[in-house]
This record gives structure tokens, C-alpha cells and sequence, in this order.
């Protein structure tokens, strides 16, 4: 998915929804497991990266990574779905040459509130 356009018509940055098989309750520790796991992946392409506050987005739980390459910003949610017994990641690439760090994030906080587990 495309972030939206900016006034001359482009788009700074797009949304990446994963969904994969995780058996799983949806327990917090669960949870907790599977952000450990993508902490140790993030770390090896991402600087400066940070797990912020976990986030809940239309009744899901979600924890939520900030960090960056040379070129782009990236912000990476991850939940899970025990009914599909799914984990499903969102994660978000912007390019640091079209947007600046906070407008990414303005971005983000209008499209993320969006979303629904289904």
C-alpha cells in the first residue's frame, strides 16, 4: 500500500502487510516472543533501532519497532491473529530524500488506526 501523495503528487513511502503462519493464543507473552524474534532480525539492517511503547490498534495488540537505513525510515508493527493462528507484521519504508522523520510519522499515526485484524 502507498502512502498517501503530497502536493506535487508523490509518494514519500509505501506499507508492507505480511501475514504468516504462528501458532499462537495471542497471549501477551506471545507476543513478547515474537517481537524478541524481529528485534534480532530489525538489528541486523536497520540503525538507531528502537522498540517503542506496544500499541493497541482496534482491539489488537501490537509492538512497534523504529529504525533506519542510509536511505530510508522504517517502522515495523507486529501482532498476532489466534484465530487464523497467524502473526501478521506491517511495516513501513519511507524515503528519507521525499520526508523528513516526524512526517513519516504523521503519516503512520493517520493510516496505522486504520487497520483491523481480521
Amino acid at each position: 500500500m502507498r502512502a498517501p501523495k503530497d502536493a506535487i503528487g508523490i509518494s514519500p513511502g509505501f506499507g508492507n502487510i505480511q501475514a504468516n503462519v504462528y501458532r499462537n493464543d495471542g497471549t501477551e507473552d506471545e507476543l513478547q516472543e515474537l517481537a524478541d524474534l524481529h528485534e534480532k532480525d530489525l538489528s541486523k539492517d536497520l540503525t538507531n533501532l528502537k522498540r517503542l511503547p506496544d500499541e493497541t490498534i482496534n482491539d489488537a495488540l501490537f509492538f512497534h519497532f523504529r529504525g533506519e537505513t542510509e536511505n530510508k525510515w522504517q517502522d515495523v508493527y507486529g501482532t498476532l491473529a489466534p484465530e487464523a493462528g497467524d502473526q501478521v507484521t506491517v511495516t513501513w519504508d519511507f524515503n528519507k530524500a521525499d520526508i523528513d522523520r516526524k512526517g513519516s510519522e504523521t503519516l503512520i499515526a493517520q493510516i496505522m488506526p486504520t487497520y483491523k485484524v481480521l
